[in-house]
């Protein structure tokens, strides 16, 4: 995200690190081109496999693979 002052503005829960975000976060900006939209879907609850999680803490758990398949159907509507 962009502010006017500052810069770039990265959500808390997507770090890292010093210097580094959460491993996935970069390859779910690239299927979801708008940040505030991938940060919508990181931090909803969505349904997968195992069961109902945000994305960004199956990220957190290493769990990548599972997340990138989710983040096309983001958005989508079902009829």
């Amino acid at each position: 995200w962009k502010a006017t002052r500052r810069g770039h503005l990265i959500p808390a829960e997507q770090i890292a690190g010093p210097g580094r975000v959460v491993t996935g976060v970069t390859e779910v900006l690239e299927i979801i081109k708008d940040p505030e939209l991938a940060w919508a879907f990181l931090s909803q609850e969505w349904p997968f496999v195992d069961g109902v999680a945000r994305p960004i803490d199956k990220l957190k758990a290493g769990e990548v693979g599972e997340v990138l398949d989710a983040a096309p159907g983001f958005g989508t509507s079902f009829s």
